[in-house]
Formats: C-alpha cells, sequence, structure tokens
C-alpha cells in the first residue's frame, strides 16, 4: 500500500517459504499484461520483480524461453541461462529483486543508480523497497531520520546516494548486488568495467551509435515524450526520438512512440531557455511548466 502511487495499473505478490516478493506496476512495456512476478519457464522457482526498464529487453528474448511480454519477463529466463553474470547483460535503469533456485535473494541496482533500491533488517527480517518510506511502513524502521544524512543535507543542500535519510537503511550502490541466502547477507561490489581503447571514432559510427541507443529506449507501446532543455544534446535526442526530424533518415528512424516534448522551470534550475532546435522543428508538440514550491 505505501507503494500504490507507484504502479496504478494494479500490484501482485508471492509469497515463498523464505522471501516474498511484491511489485505495483506502472505498464510502459506490454500494458496490457497485468501485474505479476514472472519467472522462468524452464525453472519457475526462479522470480524476478523490478523497478525501471530493461532497454534491451527485445534482443535479449532472442534465443530465451520467455513467460510474458513484459521487459521483467527476460529477467529470470536470462538468470536461467546465465545465473548472476545475467545481470551483467541487461542494459537501463532497473533495481532488481529475484530469489534463485536455491531460495537465495539477489538484489540488484543498474550500473548508474537510475533507480533506487534500499534494504533494511529488523529481528532477523530483511525487507526491501525502491522507496524508504514501505520499509517504515512496514515496520522494519521507525522513521526516525538519520543524522548522518541530515548533516550533509545541512551542508550541501541535498541529499547523498550512500546516506539514506531514515536511520537504520542501507541504499545499494550504482551496480552493486546485495545476496541474502543460509549464510547471512553479502554485499557484491560492481564489476570495473573494462575501458575501451580509445580509438578515434568518426562522425559516421558516433551517429550510428546515438541513433541505436535512442530507438532501443523510445517507448513502443506507449506514448512517450522527452525533456527539452536549451542545450545541444537534448535536442539531438529529441531529434532522433521523434517522427519530424530532419536530421534523422527514414530508414533509421526510431519508432514514433515519442511525440512531445516538456521543458521544466523550477527556481533555480530554469531550464525554460530557447532550445538549441525548436520542438515543432523535431516534430513534436512543446509544453513548459513552471514548477514553485508550495
Amino acid at each position: 500500500a505505501a507503494l500504490a502511487h507507484r504502479g496504478p495499473d494494479g500490484s501482485a505478490v508471492v509469497v515463498d517459504p523464505v522471501f516474498s516478493l511484491g511489485i505495483a506496476r506502472l505498464g510502459i512495456v506490454a500494458p496490457s499484461e497485468g501485474p505479476r512476478v514472472y519467472v522462468a519457464p524452464d525453472n519457475p522457482r526462479i522470480q524476478a520483480v523490478h523497478n525501471g526498464e530493461i532497454d534491451n529487453h527485445q534482443a535479449l528474448r532472442r534465443g530465451l524461453q520467455v513467460a510474458g511480454g513484459a521487459d521483467s519477463a527476460v529477467i529470470p529466463a536470462l538468470f536461467a541461462r546465465h545465473g548472476e553474470r545475467a545481470f551483467e547483460r541487461l542494459r537501463g535503469p532497473a533495481a532488481i529483486a529475484l530469489i534463485d533456485e536455491d531460495g537465495a535473494l539477489h538484489l540488484r541496482r543498474d550500473p548508474l543508480g537510475k533507480k533506487p533500491l534500499f534494504y533494511a533488517e529488523r529481528d532477523g527480517v530483511l525487507t526491501f523497497a525502491s522507496e524508504q518510506k514501505a520499509l517504515v511502513a512496514a515496520g522494519t524502521v521507525n522513521g526516525r531520520p538519520s543524522t548522518a544524512a541530515a548533516a550533509f543535507f545541512l551542508r550541501y543542500g541535498m541529499l547523498a546516494d550512500d546516506l539514506p535519510w531514515c536511520a537504520g537503511v542501507a541504499s545499494l550502490a550504482p551496480g552493486e548486488r546485495v545476496v541474502v541466502d543460509d549464510g547471512g547477507v553479502r554485499r557484491v561490489p560492481p564489476a570495473r568495467a573494462a575501458l575501451a581503447d580509445r580509438a578515434p571514432v568518426d562522425d559516421h559510427a558516433l551517429t550510428e551509435l546515438l541513433r541505436a541507443a535512442v530507438a532501443m529506449r523510445v517507448p513502443t507501446d506507449v506514448r512517450g515524450a522527452v525533456a527539452l532543455s536549451s542545450g545541444i544534446d537534448s535536442a539531438l535526442v529529441a531529434s532522433l526520438a521523434g517522427s519530424g526530424g530532419r536530421h534523422t533518415r527514414r530508414e533509421h528512424r526510431a519508432p514514433t512512440g515519442v511525440d512531445a516534448a516538456y521543458t521544466l522551470a523550477i527556481p533555480g534550475a530554469d531550464e525554460s531557455g530557447p532550445p538549441a532546435t525548436p520542438a515543432p522543428t523535431l516534430g513534436h508538440a512543446h509544453r513548459h511548466l513552471h514548477a514553485t514550491p508550495p
């Protein structure tokens, strides 16, 4: 109930002998599918939920037996095939909770840390969630503020990623994995990515790389939008994602799931200046959103 606002398309819970998994779903990929905890078809003991999106789920489906059209469905199937190395094959912002065939719990946060994942322990019970207030609602922590987090906020005016505001709560670092089994709670640090050779990249190769990256992230089952600032980077993404971008060749055009652009203006962070390329030129309807403190 504490996370109902995160998933207006329904919720699902699976109670395992040791762990329980639950999800509140916002249907972006395969929205017609109801909320559920996905399992590996050839090994139903492997179950998973996630918050976020697996951008390369279509490519990962090739050669896998996947039950369901949602991006979540590839996670248990991929784990059944590759074990813990499966997480390295996922692309996109995703916080994942998975139960393996031995009953161990795996928590994993995406390498860039776009989606948060928190956990806390009390009286031998570990609780995890994508928002800290769910841990408070579960009774695992009492909601008392962390003095370290409060001191950091008062000094820098922001919250630190590794200092949850609630005392007694731990946060997974970007790319980190937490494994909970009979041996206890084990934190697995993120794997260090090997640096690619810094060979010169020509304009054509860079353009094609950007096209592929944007196309993989454009929604195909629902309509989408882009955040447009006055910078050239967001204008470039908008151009590649839209249906009317004059810099987009038809044979490489991304799916037309994006048809609107939004620019946000808040005190101290006003992005409402003239964009590098006007949204109508890129084929998008453009709206300015102005937010003011209450």
